[in-house]
């Protein structure tokens, strides 16, 4: 059983213009519909070009607005995939934690090999901390790795559990943190297996010291959206602190406005001034990604990606 919508390219292409793809530039900071269109007819044009390297798949999710119809669904925000009878995650001042993200495997089994579990909960520590509670000022550079360290953790879960929990269960507070609700829409592609040889070759001598156009390069071999599977998101970085296997990354929800589509069930253009609103973006530092990794013995790590 297919636990999520699938992206269809040649359906998608129809609901745009070529001018309107053609628009999008920034691509690792777009996690729309058409985004996947214009990376698309970027690589397309490169194609043929071996010199650019191995890939490897993927699967990639952009976003439908709300509660999907599969709660074992990948997803950000909203009702997690977990019992009501099961006690909520809360710190050492038992403060409860809010919920993030997850991650449904099932789909992409052939991608990530065997795993403790078929979803994967991301739960995120919201008192005793600078950012009082606050997404965004959780998610900033100032967030060092040992707070990072302290303010993530994960939980697997399986297939086939009832008794889900339902918003009522969650009134006493996880479910305060204003963040977007969305779904994951599929989608079967490929990152570059070295996405920074990649951008470097394709880039003359003279723009590679143009940063932004390095990372924009950068952003069309390696996927940023939410994702199972291939290439994690390291620019600039040392060897992650952690060992194992990349399974997952999460790169937030950022929005293209002013064109139709910016979620995939939602076709009217969103405002500029509504793109940065609380339940239409997440902003991961500024911005970044977050690696996770999963070792022989079946433990979890993390790496955080800043972008600047």
């Amino acid at each position: 059983m297919m636990r999520h919508p699938v992206f269809y390219e040649d359906e998608w292409q129809a609901r745009f213009t070529t001018d309107e793809i053609a628009s999008i530039t920034c691509f690792e900071l777009n996690h729309s519909p058409i985004n996947i269109l214009a990376t698309n007819d970027f690589r397309a044009q490169i194609r043929d070009r071996d010199e650019f390297g191995p890939t490897i798949p993927v699967d990639i999710f952009t976003f439908g607005k709300g509660e999907g119809n599969d709660r074992m669904g990948t997803k950000v925000g909203g009702l997690p995939y977990r019992r009501k009878d099961t006690p909520w995650p809360v710190d050492e001042c038992g403060q409860p934690y809010a919920f993030l993200a997850q991650f449904c495997f099932t789909d992409s089994e052939d991608l990530v090999g065997d795993l403790p579990g078929d979803v994967l909960l991301v739960f995120l520590r919201t008192s005793k901390s600078e950012w009082g509670g606050k997404v965004r000022s959780f998610l900033t550079r100032s967030a060092v790795w040992e707070t990072w360290d302290k303010s993530l953790i994960f939980e697997w879960q399986n297939e086939g559990l009832t008794n889900l929990i339902e918003k009522q269960d969650l009134a006493c507070g996880p479910l305060n943190l204003q963040m977007p609700t969305c779904y994951g829409v599929r989608y079967r592609t490929t990152d570059y297996f070295d996405p920074i040889a990649a951008a470097t070759k394709y880039l003359s001598p003279e723009r590679l010291s143009e940063v932004d156009t390095f990372l924009t390069t950068y952003g069309r071999f390696v996927w940023h959206m939410m994702k199972i599977g291939g290439t994690p998101v390291l620019l600039g970085e040392v060897t992650p602190a952690c060992s194992g296997r990349f399974i997952a990354g999460f790169g937030g929800v950022i929005l293209t406005p002013l064109t139709v589509y910016p979620w995939t069930n939602h076709s009217e253009p969103l405002p500029l001034e509504r793109a940065a609103a609380e339940d239409n973006m997440l902003l991961l530092g500024d911005p970044g990604y977050l690696n996770i990794y999963l070792d022989d013995n079946g433990r979890l790590g993390f790496h955080f990606y800043y972008k600047y």
